[in-house]
């Protein structure tokens, strides 16, 4: 990690530790957008997810993932250069805007971007991606941010280069004319919690993220026991690929993800979900992000838990049936709901 300042106590990288905040109630946020929430999601699994959908639909998803995720990237970036902001950062230019990020975004595991080539009187920007945390998440990234900064539409096209690296293509035109602004959805208010996390006195990360390797100069977070590939992801972007799958594919969508998540968790031989109990899941649930457990009942097999301040419940009922396969060898069912306080209720039992 040459030239990432991490903390002399934990390793994590110190861009990391000031860009987030994990908080009591199961979140991770970002510190300067405390209304915008990240998940630290098995992104090697966010691939094969995806994988798995169109295996069971039996048709390509890539260009909805794309379109679904600049969408959500433009509406977070348009909120951030509301105003003055926005009159500060057209003027730097694109270039410098992406190149200043740069450093954050691979502290939160996304790769490397180099801009290629711009000529905006031909209405175009050509990327290159080094070891991209998923090509088309950060197509949509690239895209949604550009559409964004410069009041433009486009388009963009990946080409892989070599195994590491993607040259992305993207060409852009200016708004129709009364082109309404997408705007961001309303904060979701969620409630306060009393997870309690051991972390780093120097730099204050809980101590479990530490079980990760950072690779700063290309990008890349994997977990020191499986080697899988992790990265902070806007929950909100995820969402809306699955929502947008559904409104395009009909109301079976919500099942084929669960299933889709399922197949990717069984599928891993991963000993510590046979040493798991509910203090185990419930840390693990609240460091990634993904909400505060707040009751698990284990009896006959069966599990039944409740989640509060949920991110991507579709995933989390799949990573629950997933987890009852890898422990007792059998496939399961699953009964779940969003309440109306949205909480997340979940019952898991062998088939």
């Amino acid at each position: 990690m040459s030239g990432a300042q991490v903390c002399k106590s934990c390793g994590i990288p110190r861009r990391t530790s000031k860009s987030l905040t994990w908080s009591s109630n199961g979140t991770i946020t970002e510190a300067r957008n405390p209304d915008h929430r990240m998940v630290f999601a098995d992104v090697d699994g966010l691939g094969e997810l995806f994988a798995n959908i169109e295996g069971l639909i039996g048709i390509s998803i890539q260009s909805i993932i794309t379109e679904s995720k600049a969408k959500a990237t433009g509406d977070f970036t348009k909120e951030l250069i509301r105003g003055w902001k926005g009159a500060v950062v057209r003027r730097a230019g694109l270039g410098l805007v992406i190149n200043k990020m740069g450093g954050v975004a691979k502290s939160f595991g996304y790769g490397d971007v180099e801009i290629l080539d711009v000529d905006w009187k031909e209405n175009r920007i050509d990327f290159r991606l080094h070891d991209p945390y998923s090509v088309p998440l950060m197509c949509g990234d690239l895209r949604g941010a550009t559409e964004a900064v410069k009041d433009v539409i486009g388009t963009v096209e990946p080409e892989q280069e070599d195994e590491h690296t993607w040259i992305v293509r993207g060409r852009l035109s200016p708004p129709p004319s009364g082109m309404e602004e997408r705007l961001a959805a309303a904060p979701v208010e969620l409630k306060p919690g009393d997870v309690k996390y051991e972390v780093c006195p120097l730099c204050g990360v809980p101590l479990g993220i530490s079980g990760f390797d950072w690779d700063v100069d290309r990008g890349i977070i994997r977990n020191q026991e499986t080697g899988v590939r992790y990265a902070f992801v806007g929950p909100g972007g995820i969402q809306a690929i699955f929502d947008e799958l559904a409104s395009e594919l009909g109301e079976t969508i919500p099942e084929t993800v669960i299933e889709a998540q399922r197949m990717r968790v069984a599928s891993q031989d991963y000993e510590a979900w046979r040493k798991f109990g509910y203090n185990e899941f419930r840390e693990m649930l609240a460091i990634l992000g993904f909400g505060n457990m707040v009751s698990f009942e284990a009896s006959g097999g069966a599990y039944n838990a409740t989640v509060e301040n949920p991110a991507l419940p579709l995933m989390i009922v799949g990573t629950a049936l997933g987890a009852l396969e890898s422990i007792t060898g059998k496939k399961g069912t699953a009964e779940w709901s969003i309440e109306a306080d949205r909480d997340l209720k979940i019952s898991v039992r062998p088939a």
